[in-house]
């Protein structure tokens, strides 16, 4: 008993088995040489290989059931229309050719026209596939073309900003890349509802490689480590890319030919380029790292690509969009890295330019640069005016460096005495200037006293001589100009310094 119930079982769950991988429906393409298959309830693709041209197509559908899709990727087609049993269908709005079919069997044609020689996949999907594949699809190509437009627009930005062409070329590069994939995937195709192009994707290709070797060779330097194999190897094949893609013409097979020829100088290219960077990395240049593995994967992505072409593996579905992601990732970090760098030799450089190379205070106009910032605060400001006494007797006495080193005693000892809150600067030769923010007059004047006290007592580190110095202030008001302001101070320092002479 309890046998004969485990064979019923058995034999329930293995009908169960055949009747779920039963197909519902299938259509068959032909095209008089060749014919092909496809089935709903299956995630494979077929493909039936057709000519560059135009190409009629019988099409033969059984047991099709509600919702069925025909989808025929769109890769370098046009003038396309799918006719079945005597009755014209319009395309679904989708990134490939779509067409829901009729419920049953129908027959018909197809008739489109295709750039190039190639396989021209298709599949069969229900609904459910339908919807899940659109839904992969769209992921992976505006993932892919959001983070390509955005890299696009903030390194355009930064080349007009930096006046860096880099930048620009960087932003050529992801676009004509971006452009292209988007023509091969269909993106025409979802948004103006047909796939005729007033640019081929065979420019955009051209034009990314040429771009991006310019870029490549630009930021590696290529252009003067290795001027001869880059002119052979690199120029030479881009340039003849280009002109291959401007002169294709309307005939389709050479434009079949200039196809399969475009795809192998582009390998070169890469492949030279990425020889080229690789040889970098011995110098330990430091953008080689990045640029030789981004190189890397796109050339994996081409060569793996043109390997699966003529077959209906994902690989050659995905593999440059996927490539194109992860080298637009580690070429953005590159950018990113090189644009801090830029900053930072911007910043020494304006840090150069407003600084005293001998004391290493802010210079005159990075002093009033600085101070005109700070005086826009509603607080109370002071400003001193310091000037040396008989400096010009220390330089004829002791020497010049002695009065070198004399000028870094008083800096030294300005920047300790009158702490953070104060804009130091050396206005000229022995006089320096002082702007102190958020202090009251009391604390001014105290400040003062100070410093005529410390510069009475500086001495100068192997010197036998001390400094001394007068010291002239102002309590800004906030309606005051700042070389008013400053005058004022000069004023107050030389009346001190008299008013020091007539008591001596």
């Amino acid at each position: 008993m309890s046998q004969r119930l485990l064979f019923n079982l058995t034999l329930l769950l293995t009908s169960l088995l055949l009747t779920t991988s039963v197909w519902a429906g299938q259509c068959t393409l032909s095209n008089g040489q060749h014919s092909s298959k496809a089935a709903t309830k299956s995630s494979l693709m077929s493909a039936l290989f057709i000519d560059a041209g135009n190409s009629h197509i019988a099409v033969d559908c059984k047991n099709i059931t509600d919702s069925s899709f025909l989808q025929i990727r769109a890769l370098e087609l046009s003038h396309y229309q799918l006719q079945l049993n005597g009755q014209l269908l319009e395309p679904v709005r989708n990134q490939r050719l779509t067409y829901l079919l009729p419920r049953g069997d129908s027959h018909g044609v197809l008739t489109l026209r295709s750039n190039i020689a190639r396989p021209l996949t298709f599949w069969l999907a229900d609904a459910k596939q339908f919807n899940l594949s659109n839904i992969w699809h769209s992921c992976v190509m505006f993932l892919y073309l959001g983070l390509a437009l955005t890299l696009v627009l903030y390194n355009l930005l930064l080349g007009i900003r930096l006046k860096s062409s880099l930048f620009s070329l960087y932003s050529l590069y992801t676009l004509s890349l971006a452009v292209f994939l988007s023509l091969q995937e269909g993106i025409p195709l979802l948004i103006t509802g047909n796939n005729e192009n007033l640019i081929p994707a065979i420019f955009w290709s051209s034009l990314a490689v040429l771009s991006g070797s310019a870029f490549f060779s630009r930021m590696m330097q290529l252009h003067r480590h290795y001027p001869k194999a880059l002119k052979l190897t690199v120029l030479l094949p881009g340039f003849t890319m280009l002109a291959l893609a401007l002169t294709t013409g309307t005939s389709h097979i050479f434009q079949s030919t200039a196809n399969s020829l475009l795809n192998y100088l582009a390998i070169v290219v890469i492949l030279s380029l990425l020889v080229m960077t690789a040889l970098r990395l011995k110098h330990k240049d430091r953008d080689a790292v990045w640029v030789t593995l981004a190189l890397g994967i796109l050339l994996i992505g081409m060569l793996l690509r043109q390997s699966h072409f003529n077959t209906t593996s994902y690989i050659s579905y995905y593999v440059m969009i996927i490539a194109a992601t992860v080298e637009a990732l580690m070429l953005a970090a590159l950018v990113s890295q090189r644009l801090a760098i830029l900053r930072e030799e911007h910043q020494h450089a304006v840090t150069q330019a407003n600084t005293d190379p001998l004391t290493g205070l802010l210079n005159r106009a990075g002093w009033q640069a600085a101070a005109s910032l700070q005086q826009t605060e509603p607080e109370q400001h002071s400003l001193l005016f310091i000037d040396l006494d008989k400096f010009k007797d220390i330089n004829d006495s002791f020497g010049h460096q002695a009065g070198d080193d004399a000028l870094k005693a008083v800096a030294k000892m300005l920047t300790s005495t009158l702490g953070k809150n104060a804009i130091i600067g050396r206005y000229a030769g022995d006089e320096f200037v002082a702007f102190i923010s958020d202090a009251s007059i009391g604390i001014a004047k105290a400040k003062v006293e100070t410093l005529e006290h410390r510069l009475k007592q500086l001495k100068v580190a192997g010197q036998t001589f001390t400094v001394s110095g007068s010291v002239g202030a102002y309590y800004l008001h906030a309606e005051d100009n700042l070389e008013e302001a400053l005058a004022k101070a000069d004023a107050s320092m030389y009346q001190h310094k008299s008013d020091k002479k007539a008591s001596s």
